[in-house]
């Protein structure tokens, strides 16, 4: 077995608690929202509060202007009036909604930055470095000064709108963007930067094809290619026009997107890959990757990427069925499946499954897991709610005997995927090959859970089956359970990381 082939072809998951456990054992963190109006918590006419613009007074548009004049207090004094005394939302936009789910995942969290809004937080949850009317260049000059006041650990930046529609390019804005980020990052303490994805709004001619302009540049030139940096990059594009208050910034609904954003991101660790399959696309084996609201796709001899982009887009009209109003589209399992008529592509997500045929975006199957009696009886049953989640589910070819088999709860399942009939199960500590696996499960989690499990026949190598967890890769070889390959996916770079 080559192992640079297997090694290229790992993946990882960790739960929040387990990845801060890594991180240092707490699940504390100390955040700095950073950007403009948007992350002030601007203007939405259903929450209280008011939505002006300072710089309507000419001389705080001079301030504005002449901000690196080092003849006034630009970020600090003149920054705090220009919050303060002008707006005062009552949530804080995305900030109040956000720090409701981190404190409710078991999160420490608390905002760092030197001005306060949101009337309806408490007292110590308003600080924010959100400033109405501010560019990249405005939070360039002042980032530095406000990382050593404050120490944040994580900096949610969301910035480039006015630069957008002061008339700047897509290109130049971009540039300022990635700029910043690394900025941030040569700091010590490293911080970690979530840095979003601009939404689409439409308050200028073309604004957002702009938007999208700008999003691209960013990613290419952040790494998106690799899905192990993508969770730093929040997709805000997924908002619609619905969720716009004035075509520009969101209204409660759509700040409430963005938290569930920004909180898929923070609570993620990273390389948590959501599904993991092959599929012979054009004569050529394809390892094709779902995670963090995006698919990826790579050649699976040699590691070559072949494309990604996001699943909630109107690009792919049966993954935008599936997504629908979801602000983080995650599909819990993605498989191929045989059938007389051509390959089946099956996804499991939100309690139900769509299986569709070669391209059409109308599934020939759907409904929802505990609608189907072997899932309803077997598996769905040990769930504690109404809901039912599948950890994976993929195809395994027995000498000619195709079998589905599906892990969830702490325990595996094989049907005979012709008849639906139970050929075994058991619980995954118990069985030899994945002990060592589940080895690794933290003490908090309940079941021991793998990421995803695919099954590869690579010609000229053994059927392998292909496991990830707890930031790690098992490869074994099927038909005997020999390991022939295991690491850690830090240790892969090319495919999963730069």
């Amino acid at each position: 077995m080559k192992e640079g082939y297997i090694r290229r072809g790992a993946a990882v998951l960790l739960g929040a608690a387990a990845f801060a456990a890594q991180a240092g054992g707490a699940l504390a963190l100390e955040i700095m929202p950073l950007g403009d109006s948007i992350t002030e918590g601007l203007c939405s006419s259903t929450m209280p509060g008011v939505c002006e613009n300072p710089y309507n007074d000419p001389a705080n548009a001079y301030n504005l202007a002449h901000y690196n004049s080092g003849s006034f207090d630009f970020c600090g004094t003149f920054a705090k009036q220009m919050v303060e005394n002008y707006n005062m939302s009552a949530t804080g936009g995305y900030r109040g909604p956000l720090l409701a789910k981190l404190r409710a995942a078991g999160f420490t969290a608390n905002y760092k930055g030197h001005v306060a809004s949101g009337t309806a937080l408490a007292v110590a949850d308003r600080k924010h470095e959100g400033h109405g009317g501010w560019g990249t260049q405005h939070v360039a000059y002042c980032v530095n000064g406000y990382l050593a006041a404050q120490s944040p650990d994580t900096v949610l930046l969301d910035i480039g709108a006015n630069n957008l529609t002061g008339g700047e390019t897509p290109s130049a804005v971009a540039t300022n963007i990635v700029a910043i980020k690394s900025q941030i990052e040569t700091k010590v303490p490293k911080p970690r930067v979530l840095t979003a994805l601009l939404s689409p709004g439409s308050i200028v001619s073309d604004y957002a094809n702009k938007t999208k302009q700008v999003n691209a540049l960013v990613a290419a030139q952040s790494g998106r290619d690799y899905p192990c940096t993508a969770r730093d990059l929040p997709d805000m594009s997924v908002l619609t026009a619905a969720d716009l208050q004035d075509g520009l910034h969101p209204n409660a609904a759509g700040y409430e997107k963005m938290a569930a954003i920004w909180f898929n991101a923070i609570s993620t660790p990273e390389c948590k890959f959501d599904s993991r399959t092959y599929v012979s696309i054009g004569g050529v084996l394809v390892e094709s990757i779902t995670a963090y609201g995006r698919y990826w796709n790579f050649n699976a001899g040699t590691g070559a990427w072949m494309g990604n982009g996001p699943l909630n887009t109107a690009d792919i009209a049966r993954y935008k069925l599936i997504c629908n109003t979801k602000p983080v589209c995650t599909f819990d399992t993605r498989t191929f499946l045989p059938s007389t008529s051509g390959t089946l592509e099956s996804i499991t997500a939100f309690d139900s499954y769509w299986t569709f045929s070669d391209s059409s975006a109308t599934p020939v199957a759907t409904g929802t897991l505990r609608s189907v009696p072997r899932y309803n009886q077997y598996i769905c049953a040990l769930s504690s709610n109404s809901g039912c989640k599948f950890d994976t589910r993929t195809i395994i070819d027995r000498a000619g005997t195709q079998v589905e088999a599906i892990t969830a709860y702490g325990r595996y399942f094989e049907f005979n995927y012709a008849t639906g009939a139970l050929l075994a199960s058991g619980t995954l500590a118990s069985t030899t090959r994945y002990g060592q696996i589940c080895a690794y499960k933290p003490a908090s989690d309940l079941y021991c859970a793998f990421d995803t499990r695919t099954y590869v026949q690579i010609p000229g190598y053994p059927y392998l089956e292909s496991i990830t967890a707890y930031g790690r890769y098992w490869n074994f070889q099927e038909s005997t359970g020999t390991l022939v390959d295991a690491g850690q996916l830090k240790d892969i770079h090319g495919r999963y990381f730069p």
